[in-house]
């Protein structure tokens, strides 16, 4: 086996890790921003909070992601209606941005060390 198969090798670990160890370190940081979003969310029966989760998917070389509420009337208060808006989703995604960011360069960077 020469050098060049070695890298060869070595590159094609790394491209089969990469994505596996980017959904991992997303999901890390989405469980993050859920927990935040729980924090913030407004509670009168605990069904909204309760609510709060987070999931990844990945297709391919592709990972992604999101924090939701299921309560049906999440988006009512996310978002108003018939009363004022209270948002809780888009201020606590925004909120640990850097940690999401953070959770995937690090898992990234320990699969690519190997």
């Amino acid at each position: 086996m020469t050098g060049l198969d070695v890298l060869a090798a070595r590159l094609g670990e790394i491209i089969g890790a990469a994505p596996a160890a980017a959904e991992s370190g997303l999901a890390e940081g989405l469980r993050a921003a859920a927990a935040e979003a729980k924090a913030l969310a407004p509670a009168d029966t605990g069904r909204l909070k309760e609510s709060i989760d987070s999931e990844t998917e990945r297709r391919g070389a592709t990972a992604s992601g999101r924090v939701y509420a299921g309560a049906e009337y999440a988006a009512y208060v996310e978002l108003g209606g018939a009363r004022p808006a209270r948002p809780f989703l888009l201020p606590a995604v925004k909120a640990t941005e850097g940690t999401i960011r953070d959770a995937v360069e690090k898992a990234v960077s320990r699969a690519l060390k190997g």
